[in-house]
């Protein structure tokens, strides 16, 4: 969907140069000079906020993850504005009454979906414009574009600054069986592969590139990081497919291999305040080859205490659990996992990708 705030929020570099936003190598994400513009080019916000100047705009975001564990507290989203353009410049963007800096986590509604709320400058000319949202988290910045319509009464479209372009055509859902192919060979021999990179990237500029490849010589996909499986030894297309990560917890819980986490996560309800994930509630059993995961209820009195945000412990273990995170960072494929899920009404129990 390319309306979708996964399709349209991309990595973005607000600085002068691309090296000072190169993320940590650990990431194995490298940008490119598509980069250092804020939106994806040539699309069209379909449909738009039509509104007059001097009106107060909310805006909603995913907050994918991060909303609730605490992560993200004290990060700020940034909105400017620009008249709209096919691929506007991070220099054509100006600040917005309101938009300097807006609480990523902020929540006006019992949902908690982020949003925050900017005011239309009362002198913005009847016209077409783009905002501009950013957010800094750890090593990246994300943005996303939206166009909005300037009128003067709110009633109407506007008279736009610009002619818009079409926006593209919606593309076919991505063919598992090219994507295996990809990951173990790369883009190179994929018929029409140009189509196959922007279905894969969701990236309309992309294309299967002759100059980035990896060590063993497959071409990439333009526009991501140059995750693949390992390379191959004589492995004809559909060869079965190599395992990057495994683990059956046969020789206990590899700290090489995993991290056991003592974080804060979650707010509270009720009176309750969650107690985080904590290492004294991951349990090992080598002879079953399992680890399980104790989760800590409202009524709890035991010894487990939970965690602050700054790492400190509390006076009580009530909405406590367990997780653990793999060290090696892991790209795009498949995952299997085998669990037995908490039959008890408010357990979480869930894998993340991220």
């Amino acid at each position: 969907d390319n309306n979708s705030d996964s399709y349209l929020q991309r990595y973005f570099c607000p600085t002068l140069t691309l090296e000072e936003c190169q993320p940590d190598p650990k990431h194995g994400i490298v940008l490119d000079e598509s980069a250092m513009r804020p939106c994806r080019p040539n699309l069209v916000s379909d449909p738009k906020a039509t509104m007059p100047p001097g009106t107060d705009l909310t805006l909603h975001w995913a907050g994918n993850g991060h909303v609730s564990n605490g992560q993200s507290d004290g990060t700020c989203v940034k909105v400017m504005i620009a008249p709209f353009e096919a691929d506007p410049a991070f220099a054509s963007f100006e600040d917005i009454p309101g938009g300097e800096c807006l609480d990523f986590s902020g929540s006006g509604d019992f949902s908690g979906q982020p949003q925050g709320t900017i005011s239309i400058p009362a002198m913005l000319a009847v016209g077409s414009y783009t905002l501009l949202w950013y957010w800094t988290f750890t090593d990246f910045t994300y943005s996303a574009c939206v166009d909005i319509d300037i009128t003067d009464d709110g009633t109407g479209t506007g008279s736009p600054t610009s002619s818009p372009p079409p926006s593209p055509p919606v593309r076919t859902e991505l063919d598992d069986g090219y994507m295996q192919v990809y990951l173990h060979n790369g883009c190179g021999n994929i018929d029409d592969s140009t189509t196959f990179c922007q279905q894969y990237t969701r990236d309309p500029g992309s294309y299967c590139s002759s100059e980035i490849i990896d060590e063993c010589g497959r071409s990439i996909c333009h526009g991501i990081a140059d995750f693949l499986f390992p390379c191959p030894e004589n492995c004809p297309v559909g060869c079965p497919v190599p395992e990057a990560f495994y683990d059956d917890f046969s020789d206990g819980l590899d700290e090489t291999k995993w991290l056991t986490a003592e974080k804060s996560w979650g707010g509270g309800k009720d009176g309750f305040t969650n107690g985080g994930v904590v290492a004294e509630n991951v349990v090992l059993n080598v002879t079953a080859g399992t680890v399980i995961f104790n989760a800590r209820g409202n009524y709890y009195d035991g010894d487990v205490m939970g965690i602050n945000k700054d790492l400190s412990r509390q006076t009580t273990g009530v909405r406590t659990g367990g997780a653990i995170a793999t060290r090696q960072y892991l790209g795009a494929g498949s995952y299997q996992v085998k669990m037995k899920i908490a039959p008890e009404l408010g357990v979480c129990s869930a894998v993340w990708t991220f």
